[in-house]
Protein backbone atom coordinates (compact mmCIF):
# COMPACT_ATOMS: atom_id res chain seq x y z
CA UNK A 1 0.00 0.00 0.00
CA UNK A 2 1.32 3.63 -1.17
CA UNK A 3 2.13 5.78 2.15
CA UNK A 4 -0.34 8.49 2.56
CA UNK A 5 2.11 11.09 3.20
CA UNK A 6 -0.15 14.13 4.50
CA UNK A 7 -0.78 11.34 7.41
CA UNK A 8 2.56 10.80 8.34
CA UNK A 9 2.64 14.78 8.48
CA UNK A 10 0.18 14.89 10.82
CA UNK A 11 2.14 13.03 13.43
CA UNK A 12 4.72 15.77 13.19
CA UNK A 13 1.85 17.91 13.99
CA UNK A 14 0.33 16.16 17.03
CA UNK A 15 3.82 15.87 18.39
CA UNK A 16 4.39 19.46 18.26
CA UNK A 17 1.13 19.63 20.17
CA UNK A 18 1.80 17.50 22.77
CA UNK A 19 5.57 19.10 23.00
CA UNK A 20 4.84 22.59 23.55
CA UNK A 21 2.02 21.71 26.31
CA UNK A 22 5.02 19.96 28.31
CA UNK A 23 6.99 22.73 27.98
CA UNK A 24 4.08 25.99 28.86
CA UNK A 25 1.10 24.41 30.58
CA UNK A 26 2.35 26.05 33.75
CA UNK A 27 2.85 28.94 32.17
CA UNK A 28 0.04 29.54 29.82
CA UNK A 29 -3.41 28.49 29.16
CA UNK A 30 -3.41 28.35 25.69
CA UNK A 31 -1.69 25.44 25.44
CA UNK A 32 -3.77 23.67 28.44
CA UNK A 33 -5.44 21.42 25.87
CA UNK A 34 -2.54 21.19 23.69
CA UNK A 35 -1.52 17.72 25.31
CA UNK A 36 -5.40 15.95 25.18
CA UNK A 37 -5.75 16.96 21.66
CA UNK A 38 -2.62 15.98 20.13
CA UNK A 39 -2.57 12.01 22.11
CA UNK A 40 -6.15 12.24 20.76
CA UNK A 41 -4.69 12.25 17.39
CA UNK A 42 -2.11 10.00 17.58
CA UNK A 43 -4.66 7.25 18.93
CA UNK A 44 -6.69 8.19 15.82
CA UNK A 45 -4.11 7.83 13.63
CA UNK A 46 -2.98 4.63 14.90
CA UNK A 47 -6.01 2.88 14.50
CA UNK A 48 -6.21 5.30 10.81
CA UNK A 49 -2.87 3.56 9.64
CA UNK A 50 -3.75 -0.04 11.04
CA UNK A 51 -6.13 -0.53 8.50
CA UNK A 52 -4.76 1.64 6.05
CA UNK A 53 -1.73 -0.52 5.83
CA UNK A 54 -3.16 -4.02 6.75
CA UNK A 55 -6.28 -3.45 4.90
CA UNK A 56 -6.65 -6.58 2.77
CA UNK A 57 -4.65 -8.79 5.38
CA UNK A 58 -6.17 -11.23 8.47
CA UNK A 59 -4.54 -11.86 11.92
CA UNK A 60 -5.35 -15.10 13.39
CA UNK A 61 -6.62 -14.27 16.46
CA UNK A 62 -5.11 -16.37 19.42
CA UNK A 63 -3.62 -15.13 22.94
CA UNK A 64 -0.24 -15.95 21.58
CA UNK A 65 -0.51 -14.78 17.86
CA UNK A 66 -2.08 -11.14 19.36
CA UNK A 67 0.59 -10.64 22.02
CA UNK A 68 3.54 -11.40 19.65
CA UNK A 69 1.74 -9.40 17.06
CA UNK A 70 1.91 -6.59 19.62
CA UNK A 71 5.13 -6.78 20.59
CA UNK A 72 6.11 -7.01 17.00
CA UNK A 73 5.01 -3.67 16.44
CA UNK A 74 6.56 -2.07 19.47
CA UNK A 75 10.26 -4.03 19.92
CA UNK A 76 11.81 -1.26 17.90
CA UNK A 77 11.25 0.87 20.52
CA UNK A 78 11.16 -0.87 23.92
CA UNK A 79 15.38 -0.55 24.35
CA UNK A 80 15.11 3.49 23.69
CA UNK A 81 12.14 3.02 25.80
CA UNK A 82 13.75 1.54 28.47
CA UNK A 83 17.28 3.61 28.54
CA UNK A 84 15.12 6.87 28.37
CA UNK A 85 12.99 5.25 31.07
CA UNK A 86 16.75 4.49 33.40
CA UNK A 87 17.77 7.86 31.77
CA UNK A 88 14.86 9.63 34.14
CA UNK A 89 15.41 8.29 37.27
CA UNK A 90 18.44 10.84 38.21
CA UNK A 91 15.79 13.71 37.45
CA UNK A 92 13.38 12.16 39.29
CA UNK A 93 15.31 11.07 42.09
CA UNK A 94 16.21 15.02 42.23
CA UNK A 95 12.29 15.87 42.69
CA UNK A 96 11.75 13.63 45.18
CA UNK A 97 14.53 15.10 47.51
CA UNK A 98 12.88 18.66 47.31
CA UNK A 99 9.36 16.53 48.52
CA UNK A 100 8.13 16.08 51.75
CA UNK A 101 6.44 12.45 50.49
CA UNK A 102 7.13 9.65 52.87
CA UNK A 103 7.14 7.07 50.67
CA UNK A 104 9.94 8.09 48.01
CA UNK A 105 11.49 5.11 47.97
CA UNK A 106 8.42 2.75 47.77
CA UNK A 107 6.95 5.34 44.84
CA UNK A 108 10.28 5.31 42.49
CA UNK A 109 10.48 1.47 42.85
CA UNK A 110 6.71 0.69 42.05
CA UNK A 111 6.69 3.54 39.60
CA UNK A 112 9.64 1.88 37.68
CA UNK A 113 8.69 -1.49 37.54
CA UNK A 114 5.34 -0.82 36.55
CA UNK A 115 6.42 1.60 33.75
CA UNK A 116 8.97 -1.21 32.28
CA UNK A 117 6.38 -3.86 32.27
CA UNK A 118 4.36 -1.41 30.47
CA UNK A 119 0.97 -1.17 32.64
CA UNK A 120 1.41 2.20 34.09
CA UNK A 121 -1.91 3.21 32.77
CA UNK A 122 -3.91 0.35 34.42
CA UNK A 123 -2.95 1.20 37.51
CA UNK A 124 -3.95 4.72 38.95
CA UNK A 125 -2.31 4.73 42.04
CA UNK A 126 1.08 5.35 39.71
CA UNK A 127 -0.68 8.09 38.01
CA UNK A 128 -2.11 9.90 40.95
CA UNK A 129 1.98 10.62 41.82
CA UNK A 130 4.30 12.08 39.51
CA UNK A 131 5.56 9.16 37.38
CA UNK A 132 8.78 8.55 36.32
CA UNK A 133 7.95 9.37 32.51
CA UNK A 134 4.68 11.16 32.38
CA UNK A 135 4.23 10.12 28.35
CA UNK A 136 5.03 7.20 29.12
CA UNK A 137 1.61 6.09 29.64
CA UNK A 138 0.92 6.31 25.76
CA UNK A 139 3.31 3.07 25.07
CA UNK A 140 1.60 1.50 27.63
CA UNK A 141 -2.16 2.27 26.60
CA UNK A 142 -0.87 1.85 22.70
CA UNK A 143 0.62 -2.16 23.20
CA UNK A 144 -2.56 -3.32 24.72
CA UNK A 145 -4.71 -1.94 22.18
CA UNK A 146 -2.35 -3.22 19.16
CA UNK A 147 -2.88 -6.69 21.24
CA UNK A 148 -6.55 -6.18 20.58
CA UNK A 149 -6.00 -5.31 16.76
CA UNK A 150 -6.83 -8.36 15.46
CA UNK A 151 -9.96 -8.33 17.16
CA UNK A 152 -10.98 -5.50 15.72
CA UNK A 153 -10.18 -6.24 12.04
CA UNK A 154 -12.22 -9.38 12.65
CA UNK A 155 -15.31 -6.61 13.74
CA UNK A 156 -14.82 -4.73 10.74
CA UNK A 157 -15.07 -7.73 7.91
CA UNK A 158 -17.16 -6.89 5.43
CA UNK A 159 -18.93 -3.49 6.94
CA UNK A 160 -20.13 -1.34 4.56
CA UNK A 161 -19.97 2.25 4.64
CA UNK A 162 -23.18 2.97 6.70
CA UNK A 163 -22.02 0.38 9.28
CA UNK A 164 -18.75 1.55 9.37
CA UNK A 165 -20.27 5.44 9.99
CA UNK A 166 -22.72 3.90 12.34
CA UNK A 167 -19.27 2.91 14.57
CA UNK A 168 -17.86 5.88 14.41
CA UNK A 169 -21.04 7.68 15.97
CA UNK A 170 -22.17 5.07 18.64
CA UNK A 171 -18.31 4.99 19.60
CA UNK A 172 -18.12 9.23 20.60
CA UNK A 173 -21.66 8.44 22.46
CA UNK A 174 -20.03 5.37 24.46
CA UNK A 175 -17.05 7.65 25.13
CA UNK A 176 -19.97 10.41 26.55
CA UNK A 177 -21.66 8.10 28.90
CA UNK A 178 -18.53 6.36 29.94
CA UNK A 179 -17.05 9.66 31.03
CA UNK A 180 -20.69 10.63 32.62
CA UNK A 181 -20.51 7.24 34.57
CA UNK A 182 -17.45 7.09 35.71
CA UNK A 183 -17.24 10.59 37.09
CA UNK A 184 -20.63 10.34 38.89
CA UNK A 185 -18.96 7.08 40.67
CA UNK A 186 -15.97 8.98 41.37
CA UNK A 187 -14.71 12.12 39.94
CA UNK A 188 -10.88 11.58 40.11
CA UNK A 189 -10.63 7.89 39.01
CA UNK A 190 -13.45 9.01 35.76
CA UNK A 191 -10.54 11.75 35.49
CA UNK A 192 -7.88 8.92 35.27
CA UNK A 193 -9.81 6.18 33.32
CA UNK A 194 -10.92 8.94 30.37
CA UNK A 195 -7.30 9.77 29.97
CA UNK A 196 -5.08 7.07 30.44
CA UNK A 197 -6.83 3.86 30.38
CA UNK A 198 -6.39 1.80 27.39
CA UNK A 199 -10.01 0.25 28.08
CA UNK A 200 -11.38 3.80 26.96
CA UNK A 201 -8.47 4.94 24.41
CA UNK A 202 -9.98 2.01 22.41
CA UNK A 203 -12.65 3.48 21.45
CA UNK A 204 -10.18 6.01 19.72
CA UNK A 205 -8.57 4.05 18.07
CA UNK A 206 -11.42 2.02 16.89
CA UNK A 207 -12.89 5.36 15.34
CA UNK A 208 -9.30 5.31 13.52
CA UNK A 209 -9.46 1.98 12.25
CA UNK A 210 -13.62 2.96 11.14
CA UNK A 211 -11.95 5.70 9.25
CA UNK A 212 -9.14 3.87 7.85
CA UNK A 213 -11.95 1.52 6.48
CA UNK A 214 -14.12 4.84 5.05
CA UNK A 215 -11.21 5.94 3.05
CA UNK A 216 -10.42 2.80 1.48
CA UNK A 217 -13.94 2.30 0.32
CA UNK A 218 -14.53 6.33 -0.59
CA UNK A 219 -11.29 7.05 -2.35
CA UNK A 220 -9.24 4.01 -3.38
CA UNK A 221 -12.47 2.24 -4.47
CA UNK A 222 -12.04 -0.54 -2.81
CA UNK A 223 -14.89 -2.81 -1.43
CA UNK A 224 -14.57 -4.79 2.39
CA UNK A 225 -11.53 -7.34 2.72
CA UNK A 226 -13.08 -10.90 1.23
CA UNK A 227 -15.89 -8.79 -1.30
CA UNK A 228 -14.65 -8.06 -4.69
CA UNK A 229 -15.90 -4.99 -6.06
CA UNK A 230 -18.24 -4.89 -9.14
CA UNK A 231 -15.61 -2.77 -11.50
CA UNK A 232 -12.83 -5.59 -10.74
CA UNK A 233 -15.49 -8.21 -11.83
CA UNK A 234 -16.77 -6.35 -14.90
CA UNK A 235 -13.35 -6.00 -16.13
CA UNK A 236 -12.86 -9.49 -16.21
CA UNK A 237 -15.85 -10.39 -18.19
CA UNK A 238 -14.86 -7.23 -20.76
CA UNK A 239 -12.94 -8.01 -24.20
CA UNK A 240 -9.66 -6.38 -25.01
CA UNK A 241 -11.31 -4.24 -27.32
CA UNK A 242 -13.53 -3.17 -24.81
CA UNK A 243 -11.10 -2.17 -22.54
CA UNK A 244 -8.84 -0.35 -25.42
CA UNK A 245 -12.13 1.61 -25.92
CA UNK A 246 -12.86 1.83 -22.29
CA UNK A 247 -8.77 3.55 -21.91
CA UNK A 248 -9.79 6.05 -24.59
CA UNK A 249 -12.24 6.87 -22.54
CA UNK A 250 -10.14 7.37 -19.10
CA UNK A 251 -7.49 9.39 -21.33
CA UNK A 252 -10.42 12.01 -22.51
CA UNK A 253 -12.05 12.07 -19.20
CA UNK A 254 -8.39 12.36 -17.32
CA UNK A 255 -6.98 15.32 -20.17
CA UNK A 256 -10.63 17.50 -19.02
CA UNK A 257 -9.58 16.87 -15.32
CA UNK A 258 -6.23 18.33 -16.22
CA UNK A 259 -8.04 22.08 -16.68
CA UNK A 260 -10.55 23.70 -14.60
CA UNK A 261 -11.98 20.80 -12.30
CA UNK A 262 -8.09 19.29 -10.74
CA UNK A 263 -7.51 23.16 -9.78
CA UNK A 264 -11.08 24.05 -8.21
CA UNK A 265 -10.71 20.43 -6.90
CA UNK A 266 -7.26 21.71 -5.11
CA UNK A 267 -9.05 24.86 -4.26
CA UNK A 268 -11.73 23.29 -2.76
CA UNK A 269 -9.75 20.60 -0.16
CA UNK A 270 -7.71 24.42 0.29
CA UNK A 271 -10.58 25.89 1.69
CA UNK A 272 -11.85 22.81 3.59
CA UNK A 273 -8.11 22.24 4.73
CA UNK A 274 -8.54 26.13 6.09
CA UNK A 275 -11.65 25.86 7.83
CA UNK A 276 -10.99 22.69 9.78
CA UNK A 277 -7.26 24.07 11.23
CA UNK A 278 -9.55 27.61 12.13
CA UNK A 279 -12.57 25.85 13.32
CA UNK A 280 -10.09 23.81 15.87
CA UNK A 281 -7.89 26.72 16.90
CA UNK A 282 -11.03 28.63 17.52
CA UNK A 283 -12.32 25.68 19.63
CA UNK A 284 -9.05 26.12 21.51
CA UNK A 285 -9.64 29.51 22.12
CA UNK A 286 -13.23 29.27 23.42
CA UNK A 287 -12.92 26.16 25.82
CA UNK A 288 -9.25 28.14 27.25
CA UNK A 289 -11.46 31.28 27.42
CA UNK A 290 -14.65 29.95 29.32
CA UNK A 291 -14.74 28.75 32.85
CA UNK A 292 -15.19 24.97 31.85
CA UNK A 293 -14.87 23.61 35.38
CA UNK A 294 -18.86 22.13 36.25
CA UNK A 295 -18.64 20.81 32.65
CA UNK A 296 -15.84 18.82 33.14
CA UNK A 297 -17.00 17.73 36.16
CA UNK A 298 -19.72 16.16 34.77
CA UNK A 299 -17.67 14.90 32.19
CA UNK A 300 -13.97 15.07 32.37
CA UNK A 301 -13.73 13.51 28.89
CA UNK A 302 -15.95 16.30 27.13
CA UNK A 303 -13.03 18.63 25.56
CA UNK A 304 -11.61 15.36 24.25
CA UNK A 305 -14.67 14.35 22.77
CA UNK A 306 -15.36 17.63 21.06
CA UNK A 307 -11.67 18.10 19.73
CA UNK A 308 -11.48 14.22 18.72
CA UNK A 309 -15.11 15.10 16.39
CA UNK A 310 -12.88 17.67 14.70
CA UNK A 311 -9.51 15.92 14.57
CA UNK A 312 -11.73 12.88 12.50
CA UNK A 313 -12.59 15.96 9.85
CA UNK A 314 -8.94 17.20 10.13
CA UNK A 315 -7.50 13.85 9.19
CA UNK A 316 -10.28 13.00 6.55
CA UNK A 317 -9.56 16.18 4.71
CA UNK A 318 -5.51 16.27 4.74
CA UNK A 319 -5.47 12.47 4.09
CA UNK A 320 -6.81 13.15 0.37
CA UNK A 321 -3.78 15.10 -0.05
CA UNK A 322 -5.54 17.64 -2.69
CA UNK A 323 -5.13 20.99 -0.68
CA UNK A 324 -1.93 23.18 -0.27
CA UNK A 325 -1.98 22.62 3.68
CA UNK A 326 -1.42 19.02 2.99
CA UNK A 327 0.97 19.39 0.38
CA UNK A 328 3.04 20.97 2.78
CA UNK A 329 3.32 17.88 5.55
CA UNK A 330 3.97 16.20 2.21
CA UNK A 331 7.66 17.97 1.98
CA UNK A 332 10.42 15.82 2.53
CA UNK A 333 11.72 17.78 6.21
CA UNK A 334 8.39 17.49 7.44
CA UNK A 335 8.51 13.45 6.01
CA UNK A 336 12.08 13.19 7.55
CA UNK A 337 10.18 14.27 11.09
CA UNK A 338 7.63 12.32 10.59
CA UNK A 339 10.18 9.31 10.42
CA UNK A 340 11.70 10.32 14.08
CA UNK A 341 8.26 11.13 15.41
CA UNK A 342 8.19 7.45 17.66
CA UNK A 343 11.66 8.71 18.64
CA UNK A 344 10.92 11.84 19.08
CA UNK A 345 8.16 10.97 21.44
CA UNK A 346 9.66 8.66 23.56
CA UNK A 347 13.01 11.18 24.37
CA UNK A 348 11.22 14.74 24.74
CA UNK A 349 10.06 14.61 28.16
CA UNK A 350 13.18 13.16 29.55
CA UNK A 351 14.90 15.83 27.73
CA UNK A 352 12.95 18.23 28.99
CA UNK A 353 13.31 17.52 32.21
CA UNK A 354 17.21 17.88 32.22
CA UNK A 355 16.73 21.26 30.12
CA UNK A 356 14.64 22.11 33.38
CA UNK A 357 17.41 21.46 35.83
CA UNK A 358 19.80 23.35 33.50
CA UNK A 359 17.94 26.30 32.76
CA UNK A 360 16.84 26.53 36.82
CA UNK A 361 20.43 26.39 37.50
CA UNK A 362 21.90 28.63 35.13
CA UNK A 363 19.64 31.63 34.35
CA UNK A 364 17.17 31.52 36.86
CA UNK A 365 13.58 29.72 37.81
CA UNK A 366 11.95 32.48 36.03
CA UNK A 367 13.06 31.28 32.37
CA UNK A 368 11.37 27.55 33.25
CA UNK A 369 8.69 28.08 31.56
CA UNK A 370 9.91 30.18 28.41
CA UNK A 371 10.98 29.56 24.83
CA UNK A 372 14.75 29.22 26.51
CA UNK A 373 13.30 25.79 27.86
CA UNK A 374 11.55 25.04 24.94
CA UNK A 375 14.60 25.92 22.10
CA UNK A 376 16.80 23.87 24.60
CA UNK A 377 14.59 21.45 24.92
CA UNK A 378 13.60 20.89 20.98
CA UNK A 379 17.10 21.40 19.84
CA UNK A 380 18.56 18.50 22.12
CA UNK A 381 15.22 16.07 21.20
CA UNK A 382 15.89 16.54 17.48
CA UNK A 383 19.72 15.91 17.95
CA UNK A 384 19.00 12.42 20.22
CA UNK A 385 16.17 11.34 17.74
CA UNK A 386 18.58 11.38 15.07
CA UNK A 387 21.31 10.09 16.63
CA UNK A 388 19.24 7.18 17.83
CA UNK A 389 17.68 6.49 14.40
CA UNK A 390 21.59 6.35 12.65
CA UNK A 391 22.81 4.11 15.60
CA UNK A 392 19.76 1.89 15.02
CA UNK A 393 19.52 1.62 11.40
CA UNK A 394 23.39 0.14 11.30
CA UNK A 395 22.68 -2.43 14.62
CA UNK A 396 19.48 -3.39 13.63
CA UNK A 397 18.63 -5.39 10.63
CA UNK A 398 16.18 -4.96 8.77
CA UNK A 399 13.12 -7.54 9.37
CA UNK A 400 10.18 -8.73 7.95
CA UNK A 401 6.58 -6.91 9.56
CA UNK A 402 5.81 -10.21 10.37
CA UNK A 403 7.69 -13.35 11.48
CA UNK A 404 4.67 -15.60 12.22
CA UNK A 405 1.90 -17.48 11.06
CA UNK A 406 -0.62 -14.89 12.15
CA UNK A 407 -1.09 -12.94 9.17
CA UNK A 408 -2.83 -14.53 6.23
CA UNK A 409 -4.83 -12.96 2.94
CA UNK A 410 -8.33 -12.71 3.71
CA UNK A 411 -9.08 -13.59 -0.26
CA UNK A 412 -6.82 -16.90 0.62
CA UNK A 413 -9.80 -18.49 2.69
CA UNK A 414 -12.56 -17.56 0.48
Amino acid sequence: MKKNKAIQGIRVIAFFMVFFYHCFFKKTNFFEYGGAIGVTIFFLLSGFCMTYNHYNEKIEISPTNCFFYAFNKIKKLYLLYFIVLCAAVFPYILEILHSDSANTIKTLIIDFIAEALLVQSFVPETLRIPPIVPSFWYMSALFFIYMLFPVIQMMLYKKNKKKLQANILFSFIIMMLLGVGVAYVNYDIGKWFTYYNPFYRIFEFFIGCNLGCLYHLKFLNQKMPGEISKKSANKKILSVSDNKSILAIDKNASDKKGGLTIKSSALLYTICEIAIVLLMLITNIVVTKCNCEAFLKTMPNGISIIFGMEACIFIWIFAKEEGSLSKVLTMPAVQYLALLSGILYLVHGTVLRYSEIVVWHTIGEEYVYTVVKAALGLMLTLILAIMWRRLSSCLVKKEDAYDYKSVTDWNRKL
